[in-house]
């Protein structure tokens, strides 16, 4: 086969190349379990990002994708060094590949013959004709895009990297399930609420890092903007998160209100939505402010982000008792 184009759709939540991965390889029976978790928000001090929680193990524990990793030591003993065979026989196969390249040598990056830039791809099609990958990776300013690259640079950029960390050489499949369920699960998304409001630490085996937790990781957003003057710019990824992560809720509340274990009359959906789109506001402004510089701007950035937190947390207040009755009521039932 001389072609080949693993099947991408349009991901909803791409703040982050592995987010953008996830949702735009799955299938509509993945949306329950999506529902049930990508609501807790955390800050990694080191990273210095905002994210989902459990962040680097969302691909590997997604119960819609079969998740394999192998050492670089492999591609170097069955594949003499070719990292270009070894991914072509993968996407013969249906596997996606997940791997880290530095930017440096992808012409489609900002990065290019600038700077090292290690970072993770999706490689999901190639042209033999053409000697060209398919890759997925958040490229256009920040935003998530499927494009194509040469051979020469993925293989460039794979072997560039030296380091002693195997997360960053270590080779990824990934490949949808075709047999799975997954249903909702009102509990869990009442314990993740909760966490999410109340700040509530998540129970982890793995933590290298300190992590601030739901509403109490957004402290650093604000000392963020303030000191936006002396940095020049704001990181915009945290703010479009906020973005996502309402574009998810607006989401799940509908799924629940389908379900008909939201109720109604509280108007759930309509204050969501309202919610979102003053996100988006004020992820613009963050957006128009680091093309500005102008420092007036900085003010309204502080003052929305401040009074949708509060209008969120009231939210979320009330959504919490709607849900936590709806399964007193369900259990009673039963």
């Amino acid at each position: 086969m001389s072609k080949k184009n693993l099947y991408m759709r349009t991901p909803e939540v791409s703040t982050y190349t592995s987010y953008g991965c996830l949702f735009s390889i799955m299938d509509d029976r993945l949306w329950p379990w999506i529902y049930n978790n990508f609501i807790q928000i955390t800050y990694a001090h080191t990273w210095g990002i905002f994210a989902f929680d459990n962040h680097v193990r969302l691909l590997s524990n997604c119960p819609g994708i079969s998740y394999y990793e192998i050492p670089r030591t492999v591609v170097d003993y069955k594949w003499d060094k070719k990292i270009k065979n070894l991914i072509i026989e993968a996407l013969e196969m249906d596997y996606y590949m997940y791997i880290y390249v530095d930017r440096y040598y992808l012409k489609q990056s900002s990065s290019y013959q600038k700077y090292p830039s290690p970072h993770e791809v999706l490689i999901c099609g190639y042209d033999l004709n053409k000697s060209t990958f398919t890759i997925a990776d958040n490229l256009e300013n920040g935003k998530f895009i499927v494009t194509e690259c040469t051979f020469d640079e993925v293989e460039k950029g794979y072997w560039a990297i030296k380091t002693n960390y195997d997360f960053m050489t270590n080779i990824r499949y990934l490949k949808k399930k075709k047999e799975y369920t997954c249903e909702i699960n009102l509990p869990q998304i009442i314990f993740n609420i909760e966490n999410y409001l109340f700040s509530k630490k998540n129970y982890d085996l793995i933590q290298d890092q300190e992590i601030d937790y739901g509403f109490d990781a957004y402290h650093r957003l604000l000392v963020d903007i303030s000191n936006a003057e002396q940095s020049l710019e704001l990181d915009w990824r945290g703010f479009h998160l906020l973005y996502e992560h309402k574009i998810l809720m607006e989401m799940r509340i509908k799924y629940l209100l389908d379900l008909e274990v939201v109720s109604h009359s509280s108007n759930f959906l309509e204050a969501i939505i309202e919610l979102k789109n003053d996100f988006l506001v004020l992820r613009n402004l963050v957006i128009k402010y680091n093309l500005t510089l102008n420092p007036n701007i900085l003010e309204r950035i502080k003052r929305n982000l401040e009074d949708n937190l509060n209008r969120e947390r009231s939210y979320l207040f009330n959504l919490l008792n709607d849900l936590k009755q709806n399964v007193q009521r369900e259990y009673s039932i039963l």
